[in-house]
């Protein structure tokens, strides 16, 4: 029983490691999968599937992002999307709208004119300018340390 479990734990141990050489070695295969995922969050399914728009909004509130590149994600988003039955896109409206989420203060008074951006986008000191992407990515770099040695510490555990 006993060369059993440790066999299986050997397994798993080794099971880990593989996935941490993978994930290290096809880092620009997951950074273009985290890309067109959050792209398609804020472009195709934002104000179409409540769970989505609740972790979006989440998101850009703790992050200090808007969209996944930047404001202007936003302008052919499914938020401004205002004919989704006839499948037309508004290309011919001067303003698009972005969420309270993308606001530095969404409680603020200045947030509520300040999601409402003019074609020529001028966007104020009221919006997050920088994206999403570049903020997680940020993140993962600064605690990629702290990520690999918590996996190796858990993996000698066990």
């Amino acid at each position: 029983m006993e060369r059993k479990f440790s066999t299986f734990v050997i397994l798993i141990f080794a099971a880990e490691i593989a996935g941490a050489v993978y994930g290290y070695s096809h880092k620009d295969e997951v950074k273009s999968a985290l890309t067109k995922t959050v792209t398609n969050m804020v472009k195709n399914e934002y104000s179409v599937q409540d769970a989505v728009t609740m972790g979006v909004d989440t998101m850009q509130q703790k992050l200090g992002c808007c969209g996944a590149n930047g404001i202007s994600d936003w302008e052919n988003s499914s938020l401004n999307n205002k004919n989704k039955e006839s499948g037309i896109l508004s290309v011919l409206s001067i303003s698009y709208k972005v969420p309270a989420s993308c606001c530095v203060s969404p409680d603020s008074i200045a947030c509520e004119a300040a999601t409402n951006i003019a074609a020529a986008n001028t966007f104020t000191s009221s919006l997050h300018s920088e994206g999403c992407l570049s903020k997680i990515t940020e993140k993962i770099e600064k605690h990629l340390f702290t990520i690999i040695v918590a996996g190796i510490t858990i993996a000698v555990i066990q």
